[in-house]
C-alpha cells in the first residue's frame, strides 16, 4: 500500500521542487543512490513486499522530486539513459524470468559475476522486444477491417493459463522442480518418520550383537526421542558397543522430572524405571540427552548425583540442539526458494534462537560452576549447538555441502542429520570414542 501513496506524494511533491540548487543535488544523488544500492542489499530473506521496500521506492521519489537539478540530473537525462529508459518496461520483463528461472534451475546460488552477466544479456534481449513486440503493438491501424486477432489469442491464452493454474493447485505444485537432495516428498517424508521410530529397533539389534564379543562395551542412552537421533549417529560412527536405550518422555525433562502437574504421574514411573534398569551396573558410558524445555538447575543436579549412584561409568551430557517452529519441509516451501544458502537464510526467522541459545549458556555455566557437578570428572557437558552453529552464526536445516536435509520435521534429524551428528561429535568430542575404547 505505501508504495501507492509515495507515488501519489511525488505528483504532489514535484509541484514545489527544491528552490536552492545544492539541495537538489544533494536529495537526488542520496535518491539515486538508494534506488541502486537496494538491487545490491535487498536479499531473498527479506519479507517481499515489505518495509525493506520503503529505502528504493523512497529514492525514486526524491529522484522524481529532485529530478530538475542543475548538474546531477545529467546521469539520467543523457543519451544512452534515454534509450534505456524507452526499453525499460521490455528490459524488466525479460530480465525477470532469466533471473528467476536459473536460480530455480541450478541448486547452487547463482554467483554474482553470472547474475551481472544475465542482468547485461537482459538489455539487448529487452530492445529486441521493444522492437519487435512493443513498438508495432503501439501503432495504431488507420481503419478497422473486423476483429482485432487480439481478442481471439488472448481468450485462448487465458484458458490455457487457468488450466496449467488448476494442475498446480491440483497437484501442490511440482515436487519434481526441486532436486531430490533438497527436498522431501510426501513419501519420502513418511519413509524418514518410519525409519526414525521402527528401523530403531533393527539398529540396536545390531548394537547387541557386540554384547557376544570377548569384553564386550556397553552403552546406555537415557532421553526422550531426542536419544534416537544420537543412536543412529553412534550406528553411522561404528561405534563398538552394545547400547541400550531408557526411554523418557517429552512431558519429562531433566530425564524424568514433570513438565506440569498432570505430567507427575507418568514422568514418576518414568524416573522408577530408569533407576530400576540393571544395565547401570555394567555400562562403560551413559549418554544423557533432553529436549531441554527449560532450565532447572535444582532437579538437573539431583538427576545427576541420582545416577552418579548407580554407576562409575562416565556421564556424558549433550546439550539443546537448534529447534524450529514449522518442518523443514514447510521451510523450504515458504522460503521459494532451491538454494540452500536461501532456504537456511529463510529458516533463522523460525529458529528458536533466544530460547535454545539462553538455556544453552546457563547449561555450560551450570556444568563449569556446580561444585558438587564441576568437581566429578567424569560428569561432561557437551556444548552441541555450538557445534551446529556456522561461522556466520546460523543454524542450517540444510547441509551447504550435501545439500541434503538435515530434518524431519522442526526438531528431529533426518538420517543425514543423524550422520552430520555423529561426525561433528566425532571431531570435536573423541574423548567419548576413546572413554569407550579404554574402559
Amino acid at each position: 500500500m505505501f508504495e501507492f501513496l509515495l507515488g501519489a506524494l511525488a505528483v504532489w511533491l514535484v509541484r514545489y521542487p527544491p528552490r536552492h540548487w545544492a539541495i537538489a543535488e544533494g536529495l537526488f544523488l542520496v535518491g539515486l543512490g538508494s534506488v541502486v544500492l537496494s538491487g545490491f542489499w535487498l536479499g531473498d530473506s527479506m519479507a517481499q513486499p515489505g518495509f525493506a521496500a520503503l529505502f528504493p521506492c523512497g529514492g525514486a521519489v526524491l529522484v522524481l522530486y529532485a529530478g530538475q537539478n542543475r548538474y546531477s540530473r545529467y546521469l539520467l537525462t543523457n543519451k544512452m539513459m534515454e534509450r534505456i529508459g524507452l526499453a525499460s518496461y521490455s528490459i524488466y520483463l525479460v530480465h525477470w524470468p532469466l533471473l528467476v528461472l536459473n536460480e530455480q534451475a541450478m541448486p547452487e546460488e547463482l554467483h554474482f559475476s553470472t547474475r551481472l552477466l544475465l542482468g547485461g544479456l537482459s538489455i539487448p534481449i529487452g530492445f529486441l522486444m521493444w522492437w519487435s513486440i512493443e513498438q508495432p503493438f503501439r501503432k495504431v491501424p488507420g481503419e478497422s477491417r473486423g476483429l482485432d486477432p487480439v481478442w481471439k489469442v488472448v481468450p485462448v491464452l487465458l484458458v490455457l493459463i487457468s488450466v496449467g493454474c488448476y494442475r498446480v493447485w491440483a497437484t501442490n505444485g511440482f515436487s519434481q522442480r526441486y532436486p531430490d537432495l533438497i527436498f522431501l516428498t510426501k513419501e519420502e517424508l513418511q519413509e524418514e518418520r518410519n525409519r526414525y521410530w521402527k528401523t530403531r529397533d533393527s539398529v540396536m539389534q545390531e548394537f547387541k550383537e557386540f554384547a557376544g564379543r570377548e569384553d564386550p562395551k556397553e552403552v546406555l542412552v537415557v532421553g526422550n526421542s531426542h536419544s534416537i537421533d544420537l543412536i543412529y549417529a553412534l550406528h553411522d560412527q561404528e561405534y563398538p558397543a552394545k547400547v541400550t536405550q531408557l526411554g523418557t518422555s517429552n512431558r519429562c525433562h531433566n530425564f524424568g522430572i514433570a513438565n506440569r502437574e498432570e505430567d507427575e504421574k507418568l514422568c514418576g514411573m518414568v524416573q522408577e524405571q530408569i533407576r530400576n534398569s540393571p544395565e547401570w551396573s555394567t555400562a562403560d558410558m551413559v549418554f544423557l540427552l533432553d529436549h531441554w524445555p527449560r532450565f532447572d538447575p535444582e532437579t538437573l543436579r539431583d538427576q545427576l548425583l541420582e545416577f552418579r549412584s548407580l554407576t562409575d561409568a562416565p556421564l556424558v551430557v549433550l546439550g539443546p540442539r537448534m529447534t524450529f517452529s514449522k518442518s523443514v519441509h514447510e521451510i523450504t516451501l515458504e522460503s521459494g526458494s532451491m538454494q540452500p544458502d536461501s532456504i537456511n537464510a529463510f529458516a533463522q526467522s523460525l529458529a528458536r534462537v533466544k530460547n535454545r541459545e539462553t538455556i544453552n549458556e546457563r547449561l555450560v555455566n551450570f556444568f563449569r560452576d556446580d561444585e558438587q557437578i564441576a568437581n566429578d570428572p567424569n560428569i561432561y557437558f557437551l556444548n552441541f549447538l555450538a557445534l551446529q552453529q556456522t561461522e556466520d552464526g546460523g543454524y542450517e536445516v540444510i547441509d551447504r555441502k550435501t545439500k541434503k536435509m538435515l530434518y524431519w520435521d522442526g526438531g528431529h534429524f533426518t538420517l543425514a542429520g543423524a550422520q552430520r551428528m555423529g561426525e561433528l561429535l566425532r571431531k570435536e568430542y573423541p574423548l567419548i570414542f576413546e572413554l569407550n575404547a579404554e574402559r
